[in-house]
């Protein structure tokens, strides 16, 4: 059987093209179809905030490239929101035409997402109806493919790396082109690379250099269409990335992004991982039978079973058909060929993820972390293929009159319509298990109306400061955010129209999160962000009072209580409030300033390590590159029973500077290692004095136990960690330090300005 290059055209084909896949959704989906506005289909944080942003941006935001609205008063590019910005842009146009469909603004963006479907299907259609396939069995294998694609399982978490139509968009493209060596499908493939790098940067390097590799490789099994099919693969690379590089930097006004994100090179699919199916019947069979767990990784890339068995039996009847060959070779080569280069570079097997070194030479290459997603080529490759030499191979069992064959056949299609139809199933009770909480308290319950009505009653704010301090994303500055009180926020920014200090964020200014992550700190330390702010008005605190930290709560101290309700606490902080020395008339004053010392274990400012950057003092310690640092000993016998506290602070100006373990390790009297009895990250401290951050431990001390106190450098990082005034103390004790400068002293470690 060869490939016939006629196109089917017929009156119905239009409607088969993508009637099925519709009333596949309608099936599988029917609660999210038929009832859009009730529900969130992602309840983690990168899925509501992609909800909050695309709100706000579509209803409030003015600007096109900054989003005004989260990381106050900076702001945040578009592009660094993993909220899909070609959908932005979309959704604004759309309530500008149609402005009645505002109270279905969740609505309209679930059913934007799902529509993604019956795009993928539809060009998978045309691309089956191009080789000829009947019909029945173009539909059948065009709803497999796109409901058994392990993209589609991104709906759950980063909606904008679900749009599965543009793979097969590219697959299509690339099939019209050797039927018809028309320019146009190879500019259709530029345009949707360029597409796919304004949905997601990762979504736009995975569809460019899918796109690329396979034109210029065809180009070795063409004559007549080979400068054309190099000019095109090249063209999908550079015009894209160009497009998307080029408007960046017009519009990107944010500086200081870190160029050498934490873990690069280390979150790989693992070999075995693409051939286990974690999903529908083959997941919930394979669980049972071998014991194991389903695979849990961050990017689901695999082949289902159905096509593992399509491509084994319908491999075996075509190699027969010689007359085949040259057609197979010239559409199935270069698209085998280039995602399965990508299949590589997804299992780490090109060696980067074993040679992170390597990353400080290629910087661009550390933006992107998850390499499991680039098998995704992969998987449609290997499911058109499958499906075509599995239908060879039905095809020419009605024809030799093979029942059994043909019977077998049979079971296996309805095997991948119960596989299919159990893995979007359970999908679809994930994407309904969150009740739409905007909808909810907007028109039903009056808790955040009611938090609204107080905030309008008081006196007029110009952000949201929600405590616990949300704030992730820098690796440098961040924050345990707490789930809780981001989402809170985001409703009481939706009704309240006030942008939030802080958020979730995508490799932010390191400048501008040090400077937010000030906006939480201790009162007698510097406050930066009062200098950025627009104007004098208060900022409005929204506490889970549950959940705050001591330092957090030394700034509700401050502000004044306007709302409880629940959970959650409204106070109003006034700007003159928020940076005060105020906490210093409190602490006794020490003449001649002596150091008292009330369970001091070990003091060290390190003045032995002279070095140009300190703390205090003359000398900071530096670790070295990857290694364990050992600080400090606490010997058996030395010490007696109780909770001790080690901290100490880091220099934080450095690349990765704080991207590493503060750890209290154990050995018991026979010297054997026991493990980590705690550790902190220094990334998350919620002190920062300038250019330090402030980490501690707290631990319990066994006095027949060794204890050692270290500090752990990632393999990947650049540079080393600078460590000043290291303290061991016990719990609740009171250290004062006497300083050089008369003007200051340090209380527990923290340098306090002296009173008048």
């Amino acid at each position: 059987m060869t490939i016939n290059q006629t196109t089917f055209g017929g009156k119905w084909n239009w409607l088969l093209s993508w009637v099925p896949a519709f009333l596949l959704v309608l099936t599988l989906y029917p609660e999210l179809f038929f009832h859009p506005n009730d529900f969130l289909m992602d309840a983690g944080n990168d899925g509501q905030r992609a909800y909050y942003v695309f709100m706000m941006y579509v209803h409030h935001n003015q600007n096109v490239f900054q989003f005004e609205y989260l990381n106050y008063p900076f702001g945040e590019h578009v592009f660094y929101l993993d909220a899909n910005p070609l959908l932005l842009l979309t959704g604004r146009l759309l309530f500008m035409v149609l402005p009645f469909l505002s109270p279905y603004t969740i609505a309209c963006f679930n059913l934007l997402h799902l529509s993604m479907l019956i795009i993928a299907y539809f060009f998978l259609y045309q691309l089956f109806r191009e080789w000829r396939i009947s019909i029945g069995y173009s539909v059948i294998f065009s709803l497999l493919i796109v409901f058994l694609s392990p993209q589609w399982g991104k709906m759950a978490g980063n909606f904008s790396l679900a749009a599965l139509w543009m793979i097969p968009s590219i697959l299509w493209a690339f099939v019209k082109f050797i039927h018809t060596s028309k320019k146009g499908y190879g500019i259709l493939s530029v345009f949707v690379a360029t597409l796919a790098f304004f949905t997601h940067p990762y979504l736009g390097l995975i569809v460019s250099i899918f796109s690329g590799l396979t034109w210029c490789i065809y180009a070795f099994f063409t004559h007549s269409n080979r400068i054309k099919s190099i000019a095109i693969g090249l063209a999908s690379i550079i015009i894209p990335a160009g497009i998307f590089l080029i408007t960046l930097y017009l519009t990107d006004t944010h500086t200081n992004r870190n160029q050498s994100p934490g873990g690069y090179g280390e979150h790989y699919l693992a070999i075995y991982e693409w051939l286990i199916q974690p999903t529908g019947l083959t997941g919930n069979w394979l669980t049972h039978i071998i014991h194991k767990e389903q695979p849990d990784y961050f990017d689901p890339a695999f082949i289902p079973f159905f096509f593992i068995a399509c491509m084994t039996l319908g491999a075996f009847k075509v190699i027969r058909l010689k007359d085949s060959i040259i057609s197979i070779k010239k559409n199935f080569y270069p698209l085998l060929i280039s995602s399965g280069i990508l299949l590589l570079l997804a299992t780490g097997l090109f060696g980067l993820s074993k040679m992170a070194f390597l990353y400080d030479w290629i910087t661009p290459a550390r933006q992107f972390r998850f390499l499991g997603r680039f098998a995704w080529p992969f998987y449609n490759v290997f499911a058109i293929i499958s499906c075509y030499l599995f239908y060879v191979w039905i095809k020419d069992a009605i024809q030799l009159g093979q029942k059994i064959p043909y019977a077998l056949s049979q079971i296996i299609l309805i095997y991948g319509f119960v596989d299919a139809g159990l893995a979007n199933r359970d999908l679809a009770k994930k994407l309904t298990s969150t009740d739409n909480f905007y909808a909810t308290y907007g028109n039903n319950d009056t808790y955040w109306k009611e938090m609204a009505s107080v905030y309008h009653h008081n006196q007029k704010s110009q952000a949201i400061l929600s405590l616990p301090l949300s704030l992730e994303g820098s690796f440098r500055f961040s924050s345990p955010f707490s789930y809780e009180s981001m989402m809170a926020s985001y409703q009481l920014s939706w009704h309240t129209q006030l942008p939030i200090m802080g958020g979730i964020l995508i490799r932010p200014s390191e400048t501008e999160t040090e400077i937010m992550r000030t906006a939480v700190n201790l009162p007698f330390y510097e406050n930066p962000i009062i200098h950025h702010l627009p104007n004098q008005q208060s900022i409005l605190l929204l506490a889970h009072t549950k959940q705050v930290s001591i330092v957090e709560q030394s700034v509700i101290n401050r502000s004044v209580p306007i709302h409880q309700s629940g959970e959650f606490s409204l106070y109003q902080l006034a700007i003159s409030d928020w940076t005060t020395h105020s906490a210093c008339d409190t602490m006794i004053r020490y003449s001649g300033w002596e150091i008292i010392d009330n369970g001091n274990v070990f003091y060290s400012g390190f003045e032995d390590h002279a070095s140009p950057i300190a703390h205090q003092g003359q000398g900071a310690f530096k670790t070295r590159r990857g290694d364990a640092n050992l600080l400090y000993t606490i010997e058996p016998g030395t010490q007696e029973t109780g909770t001790f506290v080690a901290s100490c602070w880091i220099y934080n100006q450095m690349e990765n500077a704080v991207n590493g373990c503060f750890i209290i390790q154990e050995y018991d009297n026979q010297n054997v290692f026991k493990g980590w009895v705690t550790f902190s990250n220094p990334a998350r401290s919620e002190v920062v004095n300038q250019n330090w951050s402030y980490t501690e431990c707290v631990f319990e001390l066994n006095p027949s136990h060794r204890y050692e106190i270290v500090l752990t450098a990632y393999d990947f990082m650049n540079l080393n960690f600078l460590v000043d005034d290291l303290w061991v103390r016990k719990a609740g004790s009171i250290m004062i330090q006497r300083h050089s400068n008369a003007n200051k002293f340090s209380y527990n470690t923290h340098i306090i300005p002296c009173m008048p």
